[in-house]
């Protein structure tokens, strides 16, 4: 594939932080499920869901912030790791169970630690990248995190069971 020949020459920390984009982004792409979730199988109405997704996005807000200034402070393999761990183990209690409110309340914490991870993440690739490839290394993040993106809605509308005139 010639598409992928275009990636050679990168450091293998370059080719982990992007798998590592793509399950995080596949967590991220979680909210626009979860509009879908509130609406059908809770049953709120249009105004109510909205309102909900929004004052998630803006409980993460801060969250960004946050991660830029723990990466400037320590060590950026591990807010990675702690916050990957951390997400990944809510998501994981999340699909196990049955969903209900309190893993509405979860999957906003997993958002949250998967916000601060981002940070670190763009300071790790600049800092693992051989002089010269930088375009590649943030071109193969994207890919990554477009994966991770086009992955999500599909784990996530099988898990919910979602069929058509399904309320």
């Amino acid at each position: 594939m010639k598409i992928l020949t275009q990636y050679k020459g990168l450091t293998r920390a370059n080719y982990a932080l992007a798998i590592g984009r793509m399950f995080t982004n596949m967590g991220a792409m979680i909210m626009p499920m979860l509009t879908l979730i509130l609406n059908q199988k809770f049953g709120f109405l249009a105004i109510k869901t909205a309102l909900w997704i929004m004052f998630t996005g803006l409980f993460t807000l801060p969250a960004n912030l946050i991660g830029g200034l723990l990466a400037d402070k320590i060590s950026k393999k591990s807010i990675i790791i702690v916050c990957d761990l951390m997400s990944i183990t809510i998501y994981l209690i999340c699909g196990i169970k049955d969903f209900n409110f309190i893993s509405f309340l979860m999957i906003v914490a997993a958002s949250i630690f998967q916000t601060i991870e981002g940070p670190a993440y763009s300071a790790l690739v600049a800092l693992v990248t051989p002089t010269g490839k930088e375009d590649k290394a943030f071109s193969i993040q994207y890919l990554g995190g477009n994966v991770g993106f086009i992955m999500a809605p599909i784990i996530g509308g099988k898990k919910a069971n979602f069929k058509p005139g399904n309320n």
